[in-house]
């Protein structure tokens, strides 16, 4: 399960402040019940393309981010922010409708006020960095459901099972070939775990976790190191290890990596998972290695 690392970590936490309910985060999958009802639309629901919406700023970036699947309606989809605070996007016809979540498309008058520049169609992954398949854009919904209100790009895509125990990633239009022979493994090393917080003068009487990442070819090493009230994400190579992200604010903790075989400045894109403490909120996010750090990018966009 993706968030097992973080969920293991919740059991040791203290008092944290409360955070409202999220509007950016995307989840692997829809949850059912057997009351789910597929509901007419009010209006046709047929396939419209993003080929008139038109954002020059966007235009030549490429668009990163885990994908979901709506089983009920064979489905895949995208998280999808906008940035027109205040301003509520007309919804035309119902999706479905269900006990634990319900959909609406978003008008296709109102598509402006989203970024889907090079989006019209998305290549799918799975984590080990093979494509499975290719979807078309059809429009986008509004998902409301128990943990998240947000809107979502919805893709048809052909001839591929989804796995609901396997998280998949999607790749937009303008992205470079990935790299050849890239691959991460996870394993657990107690020692690494412990040279690492011994290195960063951490407190080591805390209840730390280690999650632990070899990317290769490049021999290099990513670690999450969380407790309850701090986390961080180093780098390791060869001797050297070195701090490239950490949440100082708030409490919140890194969950999970998911290092991309797109390459700048030499080191990988990255997907990040991350969770608020105390809350059942959950987020994904597209970094980038700038200035020593790796830091997220708007909209989850990157130039290659």
């Amino acid at each position: 399960m993706r968030h097992l690392f973080i969920l293991t970590i919740l059991l040791y936490l203290t008092s944290c402040g409360n955070k409202e309910k999220s509007t950016s985060s995307t989840t692997d999958t829809t949850k059912t019940s057997n009351d789910t009802t597929r509901v007419k639309p009010e209006s046709p629901t047929a396939d419209y393309t993003t080929q008139a919406v038109y954002d020059p700023a966007f235009d030549s970036m490429t668009y990163i981010s885990y994908a979901g699947y709506f089983p009920e309606t064979d489905e895949v989809y995208i998280s999808l922010p906008y940035d027109r605070t205040g301003f509520e996007p007309a919804l035309d016809s119902s999706v479905y409708v269900s006990e634990d979540g319900n959909r609406q498309r978003v008008s296709k008058s109102d598509l402006s006020s989203f970024h889907l520049a090079g989006l019209d169609s998305i290549t799918i992954y799975n984590e080990q960095h093979k494509e499975m398949s290719k979807g078309k854009f059809i429009r986008v919904d509004l998902y409301d459901a128990l943990t998240t209100t947000e809107y979502v790009a919805i893709y048809k895509i052909k001839n591929f099972h989804w796995n609901k125990d396997l998280s998949y990633y999607a790749v937009g239009q303008h992205a470079p070939k990935p790299e050849k022979d890239f691959s991460t493994t996870e394993f657990n090393d107690p020692d690494l775990t412990d040279k690492l917080l011994s290195k960063f003068k951490r407190d080591i009487s805390k209840p730390w976790i280690g999650r632990h990442y070899k990317v290769m070819p490049l021999n290099t090493v990513f670690s999450i190191l969380a407790n309850g009230e701090e986390s961080f994400l180093a780098e390791s190579y060869s001797d050297n290890a070195k701090i490239v992200a950490e949440f100082k604010e708030h409490n919140d903790l890194f969950d999970k990596l998911l290092p991309l075989p797109f390459l700048k400045e030499g080191k990988p894109l990255m997907l990040i998972s991350a969770a608020a403490p105390e809350t059942d909120i959950f987020w994904d996010y597209l970094a980038e290695y700038k200035n020593g750090e790796y830091v997220g990018l708007e909209f989850n966009r990157v130039r290659l």
